[in-house]
């Protein structure tokens, strides 16, 4: 259960700036 955490902790960050940059490239296409 504590390795999931630390998982969801690492992956965390990088899923919210990939969707970020789709979002960008999103707007910008727009």
């Amino acid at each position: 259960m504590e390795t999931f955490e630390i998982a969801v902790r690492l992956l965390l960050p990088e899923l919210v700036s990939m969707i970020l940059e789709t979002v960008t490239t999103t707007e910008e296409l727009d």
